[in-house]
């Protein structure tokens, strides 16, 4: 609070100093000399307040991904079709994505590939198969990359129409 005071402050004195050129046209020396002295405070209070705040070092490390995929949908179980298209939002370090829908007792539905950033689209495509779903991500950051899975499973129920 005291450096916003302060950058205040000398703001104030710097105005009266412009005022104070501007009314003797340019020709007073010493009132340039102070209006320099006061633009270089005033700047360098502003960087000061702005940058010390939250300063980063090389020596700091650089925080680990927070490899986050959230649903743009209800997960509570919600009741979906075959075909349907279900969107996801993810926060990885990952370029290449893979999901895997399975059944109830561990069936592989299906196998999609997904590419892209911060949205993922999901294809329900599951044939006639009716009952609950299991959603798992996996990602990777290239082709020759082995894919890990990405944060939590995601469940639903798939219903005939």
């Amino acid at each position: 609070m005291k450096r916003y005071l302060m950058i205040a402050g000398v703001g104030i004195a710097f105005a009266a100093v412009s005022l104070w050129v501007w009314l003797s046209r340019g020709k007073s020396a010493s009132a340039i000399r102070a209006k320099y002295r006061l633009g270089g405070i005033l700047l360098s209070l502003s960087v000061a307040a702005t940058t010390l705040t939250s300063c980063v070092s090389c020596y700091s490390p650089v925080a680990e991904p927070m490899n986050i995929i959230t649903p743009k949908f209800d997960t509570s179980n919600a009741v979906y079709y075959s075909g349907d298209v279900l969107e996801f939002y993810e926060d990885t370090a990952y370029s290449h994505f893979k999901y895997v829908i399975t059944s109830d007792k561990g069936d592989i539905l299906y196998t999609g590939r997904a590419f892209g950033h911060h949205n993922i689209e999901v294809a329900l495509a599951v044939g006639d198969y009716v009952g609950p779903i299991t959603i798992t991500f996996f990602g990777a950051n290239g082709y020759t990359e082995e894919f890990k899975q990405i944060g939590e499973e995601f469940n639903c129920i798939i219903d005939a129409r």
